[in-house]
C-alpha cells in the first residue's frame, strides 16, 4: 500500500515539474541512508516515470558520506547498475552524477530532457553513462 501511495505521489511530482521553468534542478525524490529494498522501489518509482516519458533521461545523484571508503562508493553504483541490468532498463538513459562528500549520505532522483539541457546540468559533476560506469571508474573516484 505505502509503495502504491508512493508512485501516486511520485507520478504527482513528475506531472508538476521535473525542472523549473527557470531550468533550476526539482528532483523527484531526494533521500538518505535506506535499506536495500526500500532504494531498489525508489529506482522502480523513476523506471515507470521515464518508460512514460522516452523523451527524458534519468538523473541519479550520489553525494557519498565523507566517511565512506571508495570501495563502498564503488559498490553502491554497482549495485544501483546490477538493478538497472536486473529490470532491463536501459542503461543509455541513466546518468549518474558525483557531487561533493556531505557529512552524511544523500541520493537524489530526477528527470531531464536529453541533450542540451542534461549537458548543461551535467557540467559541473562528475558524471558518467550507467553503461560506462566500469570505463570511468578511476578518473570518477582517484585513489590516492
Amino acid at each position: 500500500m505505502k509503495r502504491i501511495i508512493f508512485i501516486v505521489i511520485l507520478i504527482s511530482a513528475f506531472c508538476s515539474a521535473v525542472f523549473a521553468q527557470d531550468g533550476n534542478f526539482e528532483p523527484l525524490d531526494r533521500y538518505g541512508k535506506v535499506s536495500a529494498n526500500e532504494e531498489k522501489a525508489r529506482l522502480d518509482n523513476l523506471f515507470i516515470v521515464l518508460s512514460r516519458e522516452k523523451t527524458y533521461e534519468g538523473i541519479i545523484i550520489l553525494k557519498f558520506d565523507k566517511q565512506s571508503s571508495v570501495n563502498k562508493r564503488i559498490k553502491r553504483v554497482k549495485k544501483i547498475i546490477g538493478w538497472l541490468k536486473f529490470r532491463k532498463f536501459d542503461l543509455n538513459r541513466i546518468t549518474f552524477m558525483f557531487a561533493e562528500e556531505v557529512s552524511e549520505q544523500t541520493t537524489f532522483l530526477a528527470l531531464a530532457p536529453t541533450h542540451k539541457l542534461l549537458e548543461d546540468l551535467i557540467k559541473d559533476y562528475k558524471s558518467a553513462k550507467a553503461e560506462e560506469f566500469e570505463q570511468k571508474i578511476k578518473e570518477i573516484f582517484p585513489r590516492n
